[in-house]
C-alpha cells in the first residue's frame, strides 16, 4: 500500500531523530585528521591560458561597444526629448505662419534622433548578448586545455551517471519494503531527505526515481565527450600535414596547417578573384586580416574542403 506524503514525512522525521552512531576513531586519530586538514595548503589560483585571455578580451571589447551604443541611445533620446519639450503640447503646425518651416524642421530632427536612439538601443542589447555568450558554448577545440577540461567534465558526468543508477537501483530493491525503506536507502547513498522525498514522488505515469531519459541523455553526453577527447588527442599526436602549393587564376596559394592557431589556412600572394573567394566562403572559410589568410577551424573536413575550393584533385 502506498503511503501518503504526510506518513512519509513522519517516518523520515523519526529516522532523522535517531542519534548518530558513535565514532569508532579515538580522540587522537580525530585530532590528527583535523590537523592534516588545516595544514593542507589552499589551491593556487590557475592563471588563464592564452585562449581564455583572448576570450576575456573579446568579451570586454563587446561590452565596451555595448556601453558606447547605450550612451549613444541615451544621448539621441535626450536630444529628441528636448526638441519635443520646446514645442507646446498639442501645438499644431501653423500652415502659412512664419513658424511653419522651423516647426517641421524640429519635428524632423526629433524623429531622426528618436530613430537613432531606437537603433542604438537595439545594437547595445545585441552586443551585450554577444558579450554574455562568449565562452558559454562549451569547451572549444581552440582551447589548449580542452582535453583536460573535457576529462573533468567526463568525470563529473560519470559520477552523476553512477549516482542516478545507484539511486534507481536502491528504489527498486526496497520497493516492497515501502517508501520509508526507499528513503532510508537513498539517504544512505548521500541524498538529502528533501531530495529523497522528491525522487519518491511519482510522475504522471506513476514512475519514481530518475527518469530513463535523464540517464540515457547523460550517457549520450559521456559517449560524445569520450569521442571528442579521442579526436583531439589523435589530432595533437598526428604528424603535421605538409603544405600544398599551387596556382589559381595565375595567383600562387599555399594550404597549411597552423597548429598554434588551430586552423587550416589558405595563403595567397595576391587577392584572389571573386569566384575563388566565393568558393572558399561556401566551404566555410573566412578571411582573417590578422593572419592575412582565409581560414577555418582545423579538421580533416577543413583540409578536404580547402583543396576542393581550390580545385585540387
Amino acid at each position: 500500500m502506498r503511503k501518503s506524503p504526510a506518513q512519509l514525512e513522519l517516518e523520515l522525521d523519526a529516522f532523522l531523530a535517531k542519534p548518530a552512531p558513535p565514532s569508532t576513531k579515538t580522540a587522537k586519530e580525530l585530532d590528527a585528521e583535523i590537523g592534516a586538514y588545516l595544514a593542507e595548503p589552499e589551491p593556487r589560483p590557475v592563471s588563464p591560458n592564452p585562449y581564455e585571455r583572448k576570450q576575456a578580451a573579446r568579451r570586454a571589447r563587446l561590452q565596451r561597444a555595448s556601453d558606447r551604443a547605450r550612451r549613444e541611445a541615451e544621448t539621441a533620446h535626450g536630444a529628441a526629448t528636448r526638441i519635443w519639450d520646446a514645442i507646446p503640447m498639442g501645438q499644431p503646425i501653423l500652415v502659412g505662419h512664419h513658424s511653419e518651416r522651423r516647426h517641421r524642421r524640429d519635428l524632423s530632427k526629433a524623429d531622426r534622433a528618436m530613430r537613432r536612439s531606437v537603433e542604438a538601443d537595439k545594437r547595445s542589447k545585441e552586443l551585450a548578448g554577444r558579450a554574455a555568450a562568449v565562452g558559454s558554448a562549451g569547451i572549444s577545440s581552440d582551447d589548449p586545455d580542452a582535453v583536460r577540461k573535457l576529462r573533468q567534465q567526463l568525470d563529473k558526468l560519470g559520477k552523476e551517471q553512477e549516482r542516478m543508477t545507484r539511486a534507481n537501483g536502491a528504489i527498486r530493491r526496497n520497493a516492497k519494503a515501502g517508501a520509508a525503506a526507499q528513503a532510508t536507502a537513498l539517504i544512505a547513498l548521500g541524498f538529502s531527505p528533501k531530495s529523497a522525498e522528491l525522487l519518491l514522488q511519482a510522475d504522471s505515469a506513476g514512475r519514481v526515481g530518475f527518469p530513463d531519459y535523464a540517464i540515457s541523455n547523460n550517457g549520450a553526453n559521456i559517449r560524445r565527450i569520450k569521442k571528442r577527447i579521442t579526436e583531439l588527442t589523435a589530432r595533437a599526436t598526428a604528424p603535421e600535414r605538409e603544405a600544398i602549393t599551387g596556382q589559381v587564376d595565375g595567383i600562387e596559394f599555399q594550404i597549411v596547417e597552423n597548429r598554434e592557431a588551430n586552423r587550416v589556412q589558405v595563403l595567397f600572394t595576391d587577392e584572389p578573384g571573386k569566384d575563388v573567394r566565393q568558393r572558399l566562403s561556401r566551404a566555410g572559410f573566412h578571411y582573417a586580416p590578422s593572419e592575412n589568410a582565409w581560414q577555418r577551424q582545423l579538421s580533416n573536413g577543413a583540409w578536404y574542403h580547402a583543396k576542393r575550393a581550390l580545385l585540387i584533385p
